[in-house]
This record gives structure tokens, sequence and C-alpha cells, in this order.
């Protein structure tokens, strides 16, 4: 996992590298970067507090219907744009 993240973190710091010298500017943007990181650890504490209280089983269930769920969704709104012609 040290692994991981340490290359997960060269690779993002070469990112922010390339954007910066391509002229994007950071702090017009830092109060959405600030929320999508804290949205992210948030997200991350409360996905592994829910995988302690689940049984695999149950995970595998309800993974499954939420991935339903989704591809309905999805085959529900491209019907919508398909019939609005566009």
């Amino acid at each position: 996992m040290a692994t991981f993240s340490a290359c997960m973190l060269l690779q993002h710091l070469t990112k922010a590298f390339v954007f910066g010298v391509a002229g994007f500017v950071f702090r017009d943007w830092l109060p959405l970067m600030l929320v999508m990181v804290a949205a992210g650890f948030l997200g991350t504490w409360l996905g592994l507090r829910l995988l302690h209280r689940l049984s695999e089983h149950r995970f595998d269930t309800l993974f499954k219907w939420a991935l339903t769920l989704l591809a309905l969704r999805l085959v529900w709104l491209g019907g919508q744009r398909l019939l609005a012609g566009g």
C-alpha cells in the first residue's frame, strides 16, 4: 500500500507540474480542490467503517444491486436522449 501511495503521489505531482507549466492557475481552483480532497477523505473513512460492519456476502449483494441500478439509470438517460433527438 505504501508503494502504491508513493507512486500515486509522484504521478499527481508530475501532473500538477505539467499543468502549472502549461499555465493552469491553481489558486483560482483551490477551494474546489480542497473540497474534493475533503470529500475523498470522508468517503474513504466512511467506506472503511461500512466495510468493517458488513459481511462479504452482504457487500457483494449490495454492490451488485448498486451497479444494476446505475446501469438502469444509464439506459434510462440514454433512452430519454435518444427520444429527444440528440
